[in-house]
């Protein structure tokens, strides 16, 4: 008898600390639950902010489906647009030659203007009449000297025109 009730207390010593255990594990699980309901509360919250961005991404791929004519279209302008652009370019490139020779016939002229200049400032003729050397050979300026000067060079030729007006 009494190595029964030694064996009963030792059972009710266990059962006591297994009670014990049962109720930490029922208070943990009773907090894992609250921390569960939360986390749906939670759960429950992001599901509806993927709902709404969800129906605003399908509300803007509708706006680009509408749209895609007029963005498609503005492709192709854009596109005639680049190849008017290139065509053009290379229009003026191959004009770059002829450009070339224009500046240069220019500066030849400046340059000859400014040798002009230069002679008329340093001659004397300037206070009355100059003609510059390379002119004097000319063969134009020769033409117009045989038409309007004697062959002497000594005496000009006076045009006069007569014309018969009527008040």
């Amino acid at each position: 008898l009494g190595a029964g009730v030694n064996r009963l207390n030792n059972g009710a010593g266990q059962l006591n600390t297994g009670l014990g255990t049962l109720a930490n594990g029922a208070g943990t699980l009773n907090n894992g639950l609250g921390t569960l309901a939360n986390g749906a509360g939670t759960l429950n919250n992001g599901l509806g902010t993927l709902a709404n961005g969800a129906g605003q991404l399908n509300s803007g791929v509708g706006q680009l489906a509408s749209q895609a004519p007029q963005l498609i279209s503005g492709i192709g302008q854009l596109n005639s647009g680049a190849g008017q652009l290139a065509s053009g370019a290379g229009k003026l490139a191959s004009r770059v030659p002829q450009l070339t020779t224009g500046i240069d016939t220019v500066n030849s002229g400046l340059g000859q203007g400014e040798t002009y200049l230069k002679g008329l400032g340093s001659s004397a003729a300037a206070d009355t009449f100059y003609i510059p050397k390379e002119f004097l050979k000319n063969d134009m300026f020769k033409k117009s000297m045989d038409v309007y000067l004697s062959p002497s060079t000594q005496t000009q030729v006076q045009l006069k025109l007569l014309t018969n007006h009527k008040n």
